[in-house]
């Protein structure tokens, strides 16, 4: 179950892709289990991607409650906050 958060809902778009308001989310669990704490990829709508951007608005959680977090964080970051 995930957990409610007080800034976006979370939409289940896909069994494994989730939307956080403008951000991204879903499990992408990779081969090797040892990385266990990089089970969910986010990004934000905006999100560039380019070398020269300087745009960290992506990232890797080990749930999707910790993805989130870390969402709310980085736009904090943002707005000065």
């Amino acid at each position: 179950m995930i957990s409610p958060s007080k800034r976006y809902p979370v939409r289940r778009l896909h069994k494994f892709r989730f939307q956080y308001g403008p951000w991204h989310i879903w499990f992408d669990p990779p081969p090797i289990p040892t990385w266990a704490q990089y089970q969910y990829t986010f990004y934000h709508d905006d999100y560039d991607g380019a070398p020269d951007a300087n745009d960290n608005r992506h990232g890797n959680a080990a749930s999707i409650q910790e993805a989130i977090a870390m969402c709310n964080e980085l736009e904090d970051e943002a707005n000065g906050g």
